[in-house]
């Protein structure tokens, strides 16, 4: 097992565990507002961004996706080679 630290919010930090047949990433926080788990765990969460101005910048240097594609890009791409569909869950706060 590998576990690699990569950023800190607000003083918690975002973590990928990596196993032989499994990623988790555990991240600090709920949602953004108004999304819930359960229009996560249904790949139907409203398109929103935790950080608008940085998503911004990094979608002007052109290394991300448009706004609220993901989700829906995630599910596709998994469903059509077959691949199983990530799991969302909250521990704690």
């Amino acid at each position: 097992m590998h576990s690699y630290t990569v950023i800190t919010i607000e003083g918690q930090k975002c973590q990928f565990v990596i196993n032989a047949d499994t990623i988790t990433i555990k991240s600090p926080g709920s949602p953004v507002a108004p999304i819930t788990l359960e229009q996560m765990q249904s790949f139907a969460a409203p398109m929103k961004s935790r950080n608008p101005s940085l998503h911004y910048v990094f979608s002007r240097m052109g290394m991300t996706e448009e706004q609220g594609y993901g989700l829906t890009s995630l599910k596709k791409h998994a469903e059509k080679p077959g691949l199983p569909l990530p799991r969302y869950a909250m521990e704690g706060d």
